[in-house]
């Protein structure tokens, strides 16, 4: 076969030949990449059951797409031979990594991971491998590794025990229920990954034998060696995991590969941080760790981010204190003036609870988004939704009750349920004669019952010695708004929620959690900034963890990123997993740059609030600045086949497509969100249709928001999407006179841009720099400080506008400079604008082939970017390099082929296309610059 041409690919070498097929190494001759080709051999079946088993094969192959199983290119016949074109893998398998030296633990979890990822995949495809050994695992230079074989899933079961040549899979890594001739499913898979990473830990398989009679009966019928009898150095937790998924009975171990991974996660953050320590959940970091450890945090969550949606197992450390989760009371029957009640009594007694020794309390944020997600069969059954919600999230006692109205006054009953009997262990009630005036009194006597039912004597914490009156406020109407806006916003509904806080500090205006929420939710400026300092001034009257993150949010907004990461630290410390504060926290290490440390976050966060969705979209960003592009869609894909009917996942689905170049498939997602909720996707259709280079209909889009308001959005959006347009068309006049009430409606740094750019073109370089002050305004003056770095902040808008008018004034030198500046403060996402903007100074500067290192820079990351294209084929044309020029400008032309013809940058790709087509220019013919102040 070697030098043989199937196709377009050439056979070079022979790279393993096995029972079910052989492998080689090929060159593909038109994409010049190195591919393998396996060829199934037909051994002691015809040729056609070989060949219909190859393709069953390839089907199964085919289904998956993931980054740890091995890709398939396509299928081939030629004759009577089937052939998979599959990528190729270079490197060792994972059978020669560990000949070569042991694995260390984190290395050995994190090989796990990666493996069950992939299974992970599969096993939600209804595919099963059978075959996990590793020797069907491939590791990479880059350390991914990728399951190799899945063929083997989709062949006949042929399993005997009389026949041991026709048994689907390796022997040690065999499952009883194989040995015994029964049908495999995904729980084989995980007794498989338990063999392997028992062997990773222990440096040993779990069973070894020289005669395979022995082997069989030790699989079958005894117990492996503790791994720790091995190896005493394995983390904590380990040897349960290889127990549980090694059980000889299937219906005792792990029931998904999702189960046993968020097992692993755990050791994994319990190793890359402080131990998990008696008496919490968590055991949050103090100080930033050492870099190496935070990358070993990074590489849990990106194992993590494609797992889906976890069912999450209590704890793995067995001393840990128990957990309770309190749901919502019931009112019996409902009335409209007392429906706070249900939510109100709720968050009161997980606060009053929270604050005791003893036990761990799970955050209402985590109770809500759970219940939203399972959505449990029989969801109108309210116990069934809760005992379902709190074996999910590894409860071991469940707080309900009820509220009966009696007259002025009430009857409230609670009840404590053992989640693990079901069974109700005991109950209390109290009588109120007005429930206004005692309310607060009411929870908090529950709370002691329920506190001393569980043995902990009613003892508080020292850091908080204040009753839930004190730390909240001392009014119930306000109470009552606030509670409301709690269950507006759980529902998405921020602009209700808005309303009723705002309702609830007319009311008491120094209520520091409505202050604070506020502060979070509104969308004008000025309101923000008024309730940020009302719970400034106000903040010692809050719980001691309340005063720090208003303390935090306070120095997010002065620009103090680092004392605010160390004051959100602070609150984990004492709460692990206060999800506030830890998915700010990862936000603002994002905005610091340190994307992998965020990226750790989110994988602890996942753990502690497995359902919740809403940091979904600022993980997906972090995976794409740590160079996973694949790890942010599969997310945001899970995200979506989870709840298909919501506008949400759709959007980021949309942004992240759109910021990567995929914009035929942002499109099609656009009809999608418009099928969901019609006239969702106008914003994002009318962007789209911009890269395209169709403004007309662009401009149409964006006109027809002016005509639909939505609270979700605001008018001052359209105004700023239709200058967008008019800069693209160079329309500044037109442009800027759209902005006046864009201003006037929302003076924010984005609009303030905008007018800036729109000035510049017009040479009004007076309003340009009010514009620019304006937004130095935001990070509190213009002072270049190089000590600063951070992603997404407005620094990126005022460097950009610097470069902008410089370059419209004919200064590309000054411009490059500024928009080089611009490129400290932005990501990946936003990267390819502003990398393009630089890449187009260095040209006009004549910095050529800098410019084409630029340009390429930006295409790397999106390939389809319109304006990078442009000027790439531009830098090429003025180096002299016409094909390379022609190459680019082509694969524009693809791209802009329902362009608008009296787009300029349309209009100046045509004029390169035509120069770069010309018969060649004479050796000192030198092709014509853009005129200064052209636009981007």
């Amino acid at each position: 076969m070697i030098g043989k041409r199937i196709s377009h690919y050439r056979i070079l070498e022979l790279i393993r030949d096995s029972s079910m097929g052989t492998v080689y190494k090929a060159e593909d001759l038109n994409l010049e990449r190195l591919v393998a080709v396996k060829i199934v051999k037909p051994s002691s079946q015809d040729r056609v059951t070989a060949n219909h088993l190859f393709m069953r094969e390839a089907q199964a192959i085919a289904r998956i797409d993931h980054p740890n199983v091995v890709a398939l290119h396509e299928i081939l016949h030629e004759g009577d031979e089937y052939y998979l074109v599959m990528q190729f893998i270079p490197g060792d398998s994972l059978r020669e990594v560990m000949r070569a030296r042991p694995a260390s633990p984190a290395e050995a979890l994190a090989i796990a991971c990666q493996v069950g990822a992939g299974l992970k995949a599969a096993h939600d495809l209804g595919i099963v491998h059978r075959d996990i050994k590793p020797e069907n695992i491939m590791a990479t230079p880059t350390g991914q590794y990728k399951i190799l074989d899945f063929g083997v899933a989709h062949l006949a079961d042929r399993s005997t025990l009389t026949d041991l040549s026709r048994i689907i899979g390796t022997l040690p890594y065999m499952a009883p229920e194989q040995m015994r001739g029964e049908s495999a499913d995904a729980r084989t898979d995980i007794y498989a990954l338990g063999v392997l990473l028992y062997e990773l830990m222990a440096g040993r398989l779990p069973f070894e034998a020289e005669v395979e009679a022995v082997l069989f009966y030790q699989i079958l019928n005894r117990e492996p060696p503790d791994p720790t009898t091995l190896r005493p150095d394995l983390p904590e937790g380990v040897a349960r995991v290889i127990a549980h998924a090694l059980r000889k009975n299937r219906d005792e171990r792990y029931q998904t590969i999702d189960e046993m991974l968020h097992d692993l996660e755990l050791i994994r953050a319990s190793i890359a941080e402080p131990a998990f320590a008696p008496g919490r959940a968590l055991l949050a970091r103090r100080r930033p760790l050492p870099r190496w450890l935070l990358w070993v945090g990074a590489s849990a969550a990106v194992g993590l981010a494609v797992l889906g949606f976890l069912a999450v197992k209590p704890l793995l450390n067995a001393a840990r204190t128990p957990r309770i989760l309190v749901m919502r009371w019931d009112e019996t029957p409902p009335r409209p003036e007392s429906e706070w009640l249900s939510g109100g009594i709720m968050d009161c007694m997980i606060r009053a609870l929270g604050n005791r020794e003893g036990f761990g309390v799970i955050s209402r944020q985590t109770v809500a988004a759970t219940l939203r997600a399972l959505r449990p069969a029989g969801a109108e059954d309210a116990r069934a939704a809760s005992m379902t919600a709190a074996h999910r999230l590894g409860a071991a006692y469940l707080v309900t009750g009820t509220v009966e109205p009696l007259g002025a006054g009430a009857r409230i009953s609670c009840e404590l349920t053992d989640v693990n009997t079901g069974l109700l262990a005991t109950s209390w009630s109290r009588q109120l004669a007005d429930v206004r005036g005692e309310f607060y009194a009411a929870v908090e006597g529950l709370a002691s019952d329920v506190a001393s039912w569980l043995g902990d004597a009613a003892r508080r914490r020292p850091r908080e010695a204040r009753s839930v009156a004190q730390v909240l406020t001392p009014s119930i109407d306000a109470l009552m708004h606030y509670h409301q806006a709690l269950e507006y916003h759980e529902l998405r509904n921020d602009p209700a929620a808005v309303d009723e806080l705002r309702l609830a500090l007319g009311v008491d205006s120094t209520f520091v959690e409505a202050n604070l929420l506020l502060a979070q939710l509104a969308r004008e400026h000025g309101e923000m900034t008024r309730s940020l300092v009302l719970a400034m001034r106000y903040r010692d009257r809050a719980s001691a963890e309340t005063r720090r993150l208003v303390e935090a949010m306070d120095l997010v907004f002065h620009g103090r990123i680092e004392d605010a990461v160390r004051k959100y630290q602070e609150v984990l410390a004492d709460d692990p997993e206060n999800v506030m504060a830890r998915s700010s926290l990862a936000i603002q290490l994002a905005t610091r740059r340190r994307f992998e440390e965020a990226v750790a976050e989110y994988s602890l966060l996942r753990g502690i609030s497995p359902y919740d969705y809403s940091f979904y979209p600022y993980l997906a960003a972090d995976y794409i600045e740590i160079g996973r592009k694949d790890k942010a869609l599969a997310l945001l894909q899970a995200w979506h086949k989870e709840f298909p009917r919501e506008r949400a996942p759709l959007r980021e689905l949309i942004s992240t497509h759109e910021a990567l170049g995929n914009y035929g498939a942002a499109l099609a997602l656009c009809d999608t969100l418009d099928q969901v909720a019609p006239g969702s996707a106008i914003a994002s259709r009318g962007f789209l249709l911009s890269y395209l280079g169709r403004l007309n209909q662009a401009d149409s889009l964006f006109h027809s928001l002016l005509d639909s308001p939505d609270r979700y959005s605001s008018s001052s959006r359209a105004y700023s999407y239709l200058a967008w347009v008019a800069f693209r068309r160079q329309h500044y006049a037109q442009g800027l006179a759209l902005m006046k009430p864009a201003l006037e409606q929302q003076p924010e740094t984005y609009n303030f841009w905008i007018a800036g750019l729109l000035a510049a073109g017009q040479r009004d370089t007076a309003f340009a720099n009010r514009c620019l002050q304006a937004i130095a305004g935001e990070f509190g003056g213009a002072r270049d400080d190089s000590a600063v770095t951070e992603a997404y902040g407005a620094r990126r808008f005022f460097h950009h506008l610097r470069g902008t008018i410089a370059i419209c004034a004919g200064r590309p030198a000054e411009a490059a400079r500024m928009y080089e500046q611009a490129l400290r403060y932005v990501g990946q996402g936003d990267g390819p604008f502003f990398r393009t903007a630089y890449g187009r100074a260095l040209l006009e500067s004549g910095q050529i082939g800098r410019s084409i290192q630029e340009l390429g820079r930006v295409l790397a990351f999106n390939p389809n970017y319109p304006e990078a294209l442009l000027y790439l084929g531009r830098a090429y044309a003025q180096a002299g390099q016409r094909a390379q020029a022609r190459r680019v400008l082509e694969q524009l032309g693809v791209l802009w082929k329902g362009a608008d013809r009296d787009d300029p940058l349309n209009q100046e790709r045509l004029k390169l296309m035509s120069q770069v087509s010309s018969p060649s220019p004479g050796p000192h013919a030198v092709l014509p610059r853009a005129r200064p102040g052209t636009g981007l």
